[in-house]
């Protein structure tokens, strides 16, 4: 039994692609990493609270960048991001933030990510 074969404390990062595979075979960042698993996840553990989480990341990830101390790390290649929303059913503003998170390579990209999560969180309440 490998590691993907088990989940302590839920299912909600249970699928043929899981979130650590994707940022861990890839080389993204740990900022990016955690605002991506938040907004894989909201929907199916802990709401708005992740979206606000995955807010605050990328705001951390904005203020490292304006300060000159944070670059772009790996990049997700576009099929496999597909593949990863298909299999997570994400809908667009979720697909649009881990994109922009995980391909991203200028401080626009940073800042659509947090628009898209800002969409979805106007959403959480619904």
């Amino acid at each position: 039994m490998g590691a993907n074969d088990v989940q302590v404390g839920g299912r909600h990062y249970a699928g043929e692609i899981q979130h650590w595979d994707l940022i861990e075979r890839y080389g993204i960042g740990y900022l990016e990493g955690c605002a991506t698993k938040y907004v894989q996840r909201w929907r199916k553990k802990n709401g708005a609270q992740d979206l606000q989480k995955a807010i605050h990341y990328v705001d951390k990830l904005l203020e490292l960048y304006d300060e000159g101390c944070r670059i772009p790390r790996g990049i997700v290649p576009i099929n496999v991001l597909q593949d990863f929303a298909r299999v997570h059913e994400l809908n667009v503003h979720e697909m649009g933030a881990i994109v922009s998170l995980c391909a991203w390579t200028c401080r626009a990209n940073l800042e659509s990510a947090r628009n898209d999560i800002a969409q979805l969180l106007l959403t959480a309440g619904d």
